[in-house]
C-alpha cells in the first residue's frame, strides 16, 4: 500500500497543530471540511483552493513562512 507523505505545507501545518495542541479533526471542523479532505490537502492529493487560506488564518501562520 502506497503511503502518502505530507507536502512542505502539510508538514508546517502538522507542526503548528502540535504547537497549538490541536488535532487535525479540530482544524478540519474549524475550516469547515472533513478530516479526510484535510488530510488530502496536507498530502497534496487535493489542492484545497479556498481552504488553504482558512487553514493559515485559523493556525495564525505567518504568510512569509509558507513554502512556495
Amino acid at each position: 500500500m502506497k503511503r502518502n507523505r505530507p507536502t512542505d505545507f502539510g508538514t508546517m501545518v502538522k507542526k503548528r497543530l502540535i504547537d497549538l495542541n490541536m488535532t487535525q479533526e479540530e482544524l478540519a471542523k474549524k475550516v469547515g471540511i472533513t478530516g479526510p479532505y484535510l488530510n488530502q490537502i496536507l498530502n497534496g492529493s487535493r489542492p484545497g483552493k479556498g481552504r488553504v487560506s482558512l487553514i493559515i488564518e485559523v493556525l495564525d501562520i505567518d504568510q512569509q513562512e509558507i513554502p512556495a
